[in-house]
């Protein structure tokens, strides 16, 4: 490590800082007494190269399915807080929605709405309508649910190193990666 230290001192490299989990590799292990989270990657640069990318930005990402976080580093502006104007989506259909309870009922009650006596397109839209609100209101969409479950698992990731914390990050991975598998479907 120190012939590594004198490189980066050698090349003028300077440490970039991060934002997110300090740990970006970790073993894995349920037990705490075997458990091991490291900081292990890092962003380096010259600072003539900082000038030219003063908005740089490195974040320690989401690890998914690794054992390692990329390190996602990022030279231009992103917007902050503040909401984007709103943009009627088109439907999509979720083919997670089949697994859950209720589902049918949302159809049949989609097609209920617009009556038996309207053209085809029109009884679509009502059972897309139907849809869309049950998983916006009922099930809390995907997408929210994921972010919900990724910030939970996020919380266990940080927390001091024991028995509890490795168990619940296990607990809380498993979750994720069946929330992903649904909103990959």
């Amino acid at each position: 490590m120190d012939r590594f230290k004198q490189a980066l001192e050698m090349c003028e490299l300077h440490d970039l800082g991060f934002e997110g989990d300090v740990f970006t590799w970790r073993n894995k292990q349920k037990s705490s007494k075997t458990h091991i989270r490291e900081r292990l990657d890092r962003a380096v640069a010259k600072f003539e190269c900082l000038e030219h990318f003063p908005l740089v930005h490195v974040k320690n990402g989401d690890p998914y399915h690794s054992d390692h976080r990329p390190v996602v580093i990022t030279t231009k502006a992103t917007l902050h807080g503040g909401r984007a104007p709103q943009v009627r989506l088109a439907f999509k259909f979720e083919a997670a929605w089949l697994q859950e309870e209720g589902f049918r009922r949302v159809v049949e009650e989609g097609l209920e709405s617009v009556g038996s006596q309207v053209d085809f397109s029109s009884r679509v839209r009502g059972v897309a309508a139907s849809l869309q609100e049950w998983n916006n209101n009922v099930l809390g969409d995907l997408e929210k649910r994921l972010r919900k479950v990724k910030k939970e698992l996020e919380k266990w990731r940080r927390a001091p190193l024991d028995d509890l914390s490795t168990g619940k990050e296990a607990v809380w991975s498993f979750k994720v990666d069946r929330l992903e598998e649904q909103v990959d479907t």
